[in-house]
């Protein structure tokens, strides 16, 4: 992948932090080892977040923990792709 830094995470022992531009080549990658847990299995990747513009809008926690940050540029994105954010459970 092009333009991204690599780091370790003082989190966890053997854990690493990936950043980079979430290009196509990135989404990939993401559900190649998130996929599993679509037919029940456990992700690969056990924690990442989702930033635009320096600005926190997802968090995967514990591999499967969705956290949809509640501020007006997450509303206006999902207001975007037809989401009523009213709808979303706490």
């Amino acid at each position: 992948m092009r333009n991204v830094t690599i780091k370790p995470w003082d989190g966890m022992d053997n854990s690493i932090i990936i950043s980079g531009s979430l290009d196509s080549e990135a989404r990939k990658l993401i559900y190649k080892y998130t996929s599993p847990s679509f037919e029940g299995g456990v992700n690969d990747l056990w924690h990442y977040n989702i930033y635009k513009d320096d600005i926190l809008f997802l968090g995967i926690q514990d591999f499967s923990v969705c956290l949809l940050e509640n501020h007006a540029g997450v509303l206006e994105l999902l207001k975007n792709i037809g989401v009523d954010p009213q709808t979303l459970e706490d």
